[in-house]
């Protein structure tokens, strides 16, 4: 019986692996990190301070902004919920018919195209290197 192909067991998989993480995360670490700075420049750290946060609850056009976004994410839930629910029904209570496929095709382009272009990225990176 033939052996399955098990890409962790390639030379430097773990290696390479670690490295995209670590360029994926590490800006987000570093960000969080940055916005408990005290200090009013990115170029010095001074300390952990809250100082931030309370300057951007305190300003207005900050609190609308996150009501709005709170509101545009509600709606958009709702709507896509009963917009999948109404497509999972019509794709799975219906028998064989000419351009299901296709119907298939269109429903799932949005599941997919996230990891296509995260695939075409890490493609170009690797290639570079």
């Amino acid at each position: 019986m033939a052996k399955l192909f098990s890409v962790r067991r390639q030379r430097g998989f773990t290696a390479i692996a670690m490295v995209s993480f670590a360029a994926l995360y590490l800006p987000i670490f570093v960000l969080v990190i940055f916005a408990f700075n005290s200090a009013s420049s990115l170029s010095k750290f001074e300390g952990l301070s809250l100082r931030w946060f309370v300057a951007a609850a305190s300003n207005q056009q900050v609190i609308d902004a996150t009501l709005l976004s709170f509101k545009v994410a509600s709606i958009a839930a709702v709507i896509a919920t009963v917009v999948a629910t109404m497509a999972a029904l019509a794709t799975t209570r219906t028998g064989r018919y000419r351009g299901l496929t296709f119907k298939y095709a269109i429903l799932n382009a949005p599941l997919m195209i996230p990891e296509i272009v995260t695939a075409v990225a890490l493609l170009i990176v690797f290639s570079q290197i």
